[in-house]
């Protein structure tokens, strides 16, 4: 029962992942259309309807970044060349030790990804059966934090690029009642225009910024995750399985059926 409910807690906080994400392109999309004013008295249908497709726009985002290599959810990786060294220093200064491929006694070959592949197959094998509770927890922990890069981060490019489209927009406008082709605007009309310019500007850099961050942030993660899978499994594969409870191995023998 304890292993259901921590399983349904990560999945949850997965799920409000995405539906962040997702959420922030939308909101871009309705701030360059300037129609933020229908979140305004939305009925609480809307609002589930909504949290949906933000999951579904979430999702797909990731695993759209992930296949052009932008970010990665692959517990087996190579680091992109156009910011190796980036990463290096990055994940040397925040977790206090230099970045090495995992399993070095693996060679270099053209089966090494297979064989590292399986390898890391079997080392979460062994961290399910074997690892301590505080260890899972760990690793749940930097897994939840490489979700939040991975997902929320592209997402958040997404939407600076729609606040891009937006600024540019604002510049138009404020260039075109400067320049008299609308009807001659007043004093305060202008300086409207003009704080809505800064606004949306400071917006843009804001999401920009952090949308990169966080996608470094995720690169971080998912290296830790591949160290702490390389250390997990060397600690634990030579240790006896913990023995289990009946209750757990009729569970399991549930499960597997």
């Amino acid at each position: 029962m304890d292993e259901l409910v921590k399983a349904l807690k990560n999945f949850i906080v997965r799920d409000i992942i995405y539906i962040i994400g997702g959420a922030s392109v939308i909101l871009g999309f309705l701030c360059l259309l300037k129609r933020m004013d229908i979140v305004k008295g939305a009925s609480t249908v809307s609002y589930l309807y909504v949290a949906g497709i933000s999951w579904v726009i979430g999702y797909c985002v990731q695993e759209l970044f992930s296949l052009l290599h932008i970010v990665t959810t692959s517990s087996y990786f190579n680091l992109p060349d156009y910011f190796r060294w980036l990463l290096g220093r990055s994940y040397e200064r925040l977790v206090g030790e230099p970045w090495e491929v995992i399993f070095p006694d693996i060679p270099v070959g053209p089966l090494r990804h297979k064989r590292v592949s399986k390898r890391l197959h079997e080392a979460d094998m062994i961290i399910r059966e074997k690892a301590s509770a505080d260890n899972k927890a760990d690793r749940e922990r930097i897994i939840s934090l490489m979700m939040v890069g991975t997902t929320i981060g592209p997402c958040a490019f997404l939407s600076s690029f729609l606040l891009c489209l937006k600024v540019c927009q604002d510049l138009v406008i404020l260039f075109m009642k400067l320049l008299s082709v609308f009807p001659q605007p007043d004093f305060l009309t202008l300086v409207g225009s003009f704080r809505q310019f800064v606004f949306d500007g400071a917006l843009f850099l804001g999401s920009l910024l952090t949308s990169l961050f966080l996608i470094i942030l995720g690169w971080i993660k998912a290296m830790q995750l591949a160290k702490n899978t390389e250390d997990l499994f060397n600690f634990y594969k030579d240790l006896p399985q913990k023995p289990q409870c009946p209750l757990e191995q009729v569970c399991k023998k549930i499960a597997n059926s």
